[in-house]
Formats: C-alpha cells, sequence, structure tokens
C-alpha cells in the first residue's frame, strides 16, 4: 500500500457511527400450512419497505443484515430463500450461505444467457436449489427451468384461468410450485387444490422486519483486508491477523459459522479454525463483497 493511501486510509479510520441494518422476512409453508423457509428482504428502516430502484445494492444489503442479525434468529433453521441479480449470481457472493438450507431466487431481470446457465449449474452442483421468482407465462427465463427446483409463480400476473395449467406443466418435471401473492382465503384453496407445493402471500402474513446495530468499522484495516483478498494467493497467517483486529468482522465471523445452519458438532472459537472452515473461496468472494 503506497504511504498516500495509508495516510488517507489513517485519516478515515476514526469509527463513526452506522446506521440500524434491517431486514425483512416473509414465511413460505407448506401444504399445512408449516413454515417451509423465509424469502428475506433489504429493507431502509421499520416502514416496512425499500424506496431505492437499486436492486444489487439491496441483494448485498440482504446478506450483509442478515449474517449480522444471525441466520438461526431469522429461519430458525428453516430454508432460506434469497434475492439474486446477475452480478450476485456471477460473483458467487450467496456461496456464503450454507447449502442445504439456500433457495436461491433468480430475478425476472436476469437474462439466462450461457454464463448464468453456467453459474447455477454450478450452484446446483454445490447443494443449492434454485428457484425462479415472479415466474408468469411465456417467461424469458424458459430455459432455466432445466435448472429450477422452485418455480414462484406470480398469481396477480397470472390470469387465474392458467394457474392450473402452468402448475401441471412444471410439476409434471418434478419442479415444485409456489404459489407466490396468495392474498386470500379463497386463492389459497384454489391453488393448495392445484399441483402448488409451497405458498406465500399477504393472507398468511406481510414481511416482518428486524433490524440490529451495526458495529463500527476501521476502515484502514477493510483497506488492508481487502488488499488481502485480491492477492492470487491467499496468506493467511496475514488475514488472521488482520481480521482479530476489526471487532466487526471476527463477529460476523464467528456467529456465521456458529449458526445451526452448518451443524459442526464443536462450536467454533478462534479466527484461524474460522477461516479454515470457511475456505479460501467463500471468504473471498464474501470479503469483496462486503466492500462494494
Amino acid at each position: 500500500m503506497s504511504t498516500e493511501v495509508g495516510s488517507r486510509a489513517r485519516s478515515q479510520s476514526v469509527a463513526t457511527p452506522h446506521a440500524n441494518l434491517f431486514v425483512a422476512r416473509q414465511p413460505i409453508f407448506d401444504r399445512h400450512q408449516k413454515v417451509f423457509g423465509y424469502e428475506l428482504l433489504f429493507r431502509e428502516g421499520l416502514e416496512n419497505f425499500f424506496s431505492s430502484n437499486d436492486v444489487e445494492a439491496a441483494c448485498r444489503h440482504t446478506l450483509d443484515s442478515s449474517f449480522l442479525l444471525g441466520l438461526d434468529n431469522l429461519c430458525g433453521g428453516t430454508h432460506i430463500f434469497i434475492n439474486s441479480t446477475r452480478d450476485v449470481l456471477l460473483q458467487g457472493y450467496v456461496r456464503l450461505l450454507p447449502p442445504a438450507l439456500t433457495v436461491i431466487e433468480i430475478l425476472e431481470t436476469v437474462a439466462p444467457d450461457p454464463d448464468i446457465q453456467r453459474a447455477c449449474t454450478q450452484l446446483k452442483e454445490a447443494g443449492y436449489s434454485i428457484a425462479l421468482d415472479d415466474f408468469v407465462p411465456g417467461d424469458s427465463r424458459e430455459p432455466l427451468t432445466e435448472l429450477a427446483d422452485i418455480i414462484k409463480l406470480d398469481l396477480i400476473a397470472t390470469p387465474r384461468a392458467r394457474w392450473k395449467h402452468m402448475a401441471e406443466r412444471y410439476a409434471a418435471r418434478d419442479i415444485c410450485m409456489l404459489a407466490e401473492k396468495v392474498e386470500t382465503p379463497e386463492e389459497f384453496q384454489a391453488t393448495r387444490q392445484m399441483e402448488f407445493t409451497y405458498f406465500q402471500g399477504y393472507f398468511f402474513q406481510k414481511p416482518v422486519v428486524l433490524s440490529t446495530g451495526e458495529v463500527p468499522p476501521c476502515q484502514l484495516n477493510y483497506l488492508r483486508m481487502l488488499e488481502a483478498a485480491h492477492r492470487p494467493v491467499l496468506d493467511w497467517r496475514k488475514l488472521e491477523e488482520l481480521i482479530k483486529q476489526e471487532a466487526s468482522l471476527c463477529y460476523r465471523l464467528l456467529r456465521y459459522l456458529n449458526s445451526a445452519a452448518f451443524g459442526f458438532v464443536n462450536e467454533i472459537r478462534s479466527v484461524r479454525h474460522a477461516l479454515s472452515m470457511l475456505g479460501s473461496a467463500r471468504f473471498a468472494a464474501g470479503f469483496r463483497w462486503s466492500q462494494l
């Protein structure tokens, strides 16, 4: 790091207050109205809405808030549904989440080009489930149905006469159908009688906002860790030293890996042990994501 960069970083290293982090969760139920999982959504505050058009930032903030709040607190051992943009998919940020419990929702804005198909294939091979969010008849993501485990049919945007046809069409291919935006008891009963497996919407519950206070980071340490994470070969000893100097990152790393989602028999108490369990690919991808 140059003297100029180091000097500028030191002048910014004084901790400044950070606003609370917010994340909303909305339950997803099975046919017996038992919670199957929760979709996690970024929120700017307790008002339960997100006003910005920056979907990319929303996806990253959702991941960040989820780690700090704790996956156990948010999902209680059930499945995690997380929205993913093109960049989130291609950069592998979702690999920070436990594969067995994570459902990656591909947004309707993601074009199903070869790069996306390759990324989805690799995620499935790693144990993640793939869902197509806000799916409608004639959806441009039809090529991705070959890789999808779940299709979330948008009931509002889909003519009611097409619900049964769409459900039968994809359920016949062993894809679980999720009725999205169920707003009345009648809609739930109607879709329940069709080939739908899961259900989500205001009829059951609106998203509930949870929040936590952010731990102020030291910007100088983050600059150093960012530099180390971009090296072709990670220096684990150096990373361990840098992480130990940053309480916020230590907290996130240990809490993340000690969540019930991973099911490790012994509690992970040290940074060194945490890094060895996390692995170089996940650490590099996760740290680079946190700095965007």
